[in-house]
């Protein structure tokens, strides 16, 4: 018997795997977001260049939620989130 490939999603798409819970508003909503921020995170790079502290702030990030420190997560995400802006404000 011969497996068929499943269709692949394309490498932007935040689509989920499963059709079921596919919800086409939120990820055009999703991926658009997503766009916006790539647009202005590559401006704000240009004239100022922190995506190695950014990493940094990820890998923060990444590490408390893999832990299960949802809290610090949430507060790491949301301290990054506003030191990014900042960042990119100041730059301008």
């Amino acid at each position: 018997m011969t497996r068929r490939a499943q269709p692949r999603q394309p490498a932007t798409s935040t689509a989920p795997s499963t059709p079921a819970a596919a919800n086409p508003l939120l990820v055009s909503t999703l991926d658009s977001l997503r766009d916006q921020t790539a647009l202005i995170s590559a401006a704000a790079w240009g004239r100022a260049p922190t995506w190695e502290h950014e990493a940094a702030e990820h890998r923060a990030i990444l590490q408390a939620a893999e832990s299960g420190a949802a809290d610090e997560a949430a507060g790491l995400l949301r301290d990054h989130m506003r030191s990014f802006v900042e960042r990119a404000r100041n730059s301008a």
